[in-house]
């Protein structure tokens, strides 16, 4: 949050400024995710949480057997169990469009690895990755055109199933087949971030480099700075 010339802390980066009177995030969203009713809070580890860009829509989710997927339309004030959802857990990454309106999860129980919503969470689309090649690494431009999936596994190699992309909101899919390591090996990734306009965007994985697009994901080149286990990453 940026005030003046003052910042809060987020994500571990302390402000240095004496002067401000803002609070810490942590201060004002911790005790709406802590310490709510049990029946209406997820418990066990926390993997992936996704804001839409006017903040209005927040989904969360976690290991948790109990009621694992929760959103909030109200900016965190108040939290639902999303049906559709409910019953799964959320093992991969999480990409909601500005408005809210389009929301991709990555789920991994019952055969199911990915969730898509078109209006706002009221509705799932599920995802089998044997059947349908959607996977539980995601991620979307801001309104929602441009959507990726890919597949991350301990183990190497999906063949051409690594990477799927929809240029149309999620009604269709086609494989990325550029995003290949240096050796050839298929990718293993573990996050997708893309630029609000779709034109750009950047995938990691394990132990390979960071590929990049500059064409709306029709093509993909190795940025060149080495293979490593990368776990994150945001484009502005």
């Amino acid at each position: 949050h940026h005030s003046g010339s003052h910042y809060t802390r987020m994500l571990g980066y302390t402000n240095d400024s004496t002067t401000t009177e803002t609070k810490d995030l942590a201060h004002i969203y911790e005790p709406k995710l802590s310490y709510y009713s049990t029946g209406d809070k997820a418990t066990g580890n926390f993997y992936s949480i996704g804001v839409s860009g006017n903040g209005n829509y927040i989904l969360y989710g976690s290991s948790s057997n109990d009621a694992s997927i929760k959103l909030s339309s109200d900016r965190g004030n108040s939290w639902i169990s999303v049906s559709g959802l409910y019953q799964y857990r959320l093992y991969g990454t999480v990409s909601i469009s500005y408005d809210g309106k389009f929301i991709l999860t990555g789920i991994s129980q019952n055969n199911k690895v990915c969730g898509l919503s078109t209006d706002y969470g009221t509705t799932w689309q599920l995802y089998d990755y044997s059947s349908d090649l959607i996977g539980n690494i995601v991620g979307m431009n801001s309104d929602g055109k441009y959507m990726y999936s890919g597949v991350y596994n301990g183990s190497r190699g999906y063949g051409v199933r690594a990477m799927q992309r929809s240029d149309d909101h999620g009604a269709s899919w086609s494989a990325v087949n550029g995003l290949k390591e240096t050796n050839g090996d298929w990718i293993n990734p573990t996050q997708i971030a893309v630029s609000a306009t779709g034109q750009y965007g950047i995938v990691l994985g394990k132990e390979c480099d960071i590929y990049r697009t500059s064409d709306y994901g029709v093509s993909w080149v190795s940025c060149g700075i080495g293979d490593k286990y990368r776990m994150g990453a945001a484009i502005s």
